[in-house]
């Protein structure tokens, strides 16, 4: 049983293979998962299998380095580090393990999902890319997450949410340019009713 404050959209198992130990990073969204036993939502542990539940209010970068530690070791001969990131109106922003076919959505559920003020139309997703092992490339992709589609100049292009990940992608979830917190006045002195409104 989790507990009331656990994030059962985003269970992380880490797995290490043998006989060489490297690790892989899985995920999987436990409530899909107990809907659909046996499907490929409900993955198959294994020995050695290591199993996080994330808390919905905690930090998950603490419990998160360990693992990400792992993969910068493992990382080899200008290999990228399999690291992805989502910062902005995500109620858990930071730095996540590149699971296998991972997308835009995946991520989303990795950050805790959006916050009261995100902007759910649209969200920017950075790419670098090495050059012919000598210069860094910079592509911004702006994403209609609504629709699934890239926008951009003449880009007609589908799947936008279900873009497959790549290492070091940075997703930024924008502001709601309406978005307001809760505001609220005190009223002191020579007045009726006093009091914070």
């Amino acid at each position: 049983t989790f507990r009331l404050n656990a994030d059962q959209r985003y269970v992380l198992i880490r797995r290490e293979h043998a006989p060489n130990r490297r690790v892989e990073v899985l995920s999987a969204d436990a409530t899909r998962a107990f809907q659909a036993k046996g499907t490929d939502a409900d993955p198959l542990l294994q020995s050695r299998d290591r199993v996080i539940v994330f808390s919905r209010q905690a930090d998950r970068g603490a419990a998160l380095a360990d693992i990400l530690q792992e993969m910068r070791l493992q990382t080899r001969d200008n290999n990228a580090m399999p690291v992805v990131s989502i910062n902005g109106r995500v109620r858990a922003p930071g730095e996540y393990p590149l699971e296998q076919n991972m997308t835009v959505n995946d991520l989303i559920r990795a950050g805790g999902g959006l916050d009261d003020a995100a902007y759910a139309s649209t969200a920017e997703l950075t790419r670098y890319e090495v050059v012919n092992g000598q210069s860094r490339k910079t592509e911004v992709i702006e994403l209609d997450l609504a629709t699934g589609a890239v926008l951009g100049e003449g880009s007609t292009q589908a799947g936008g949410s279900e873009i497959p990940l790549r290492a070091y992608d940075v997703l930024v979830i924008k502001e709601s340019p309406d978005w307001r917190g809760q505001e609220s006045i005190t009223l002191r002195g020579g007045v009726r009713f006093r009091g914070t409104y």
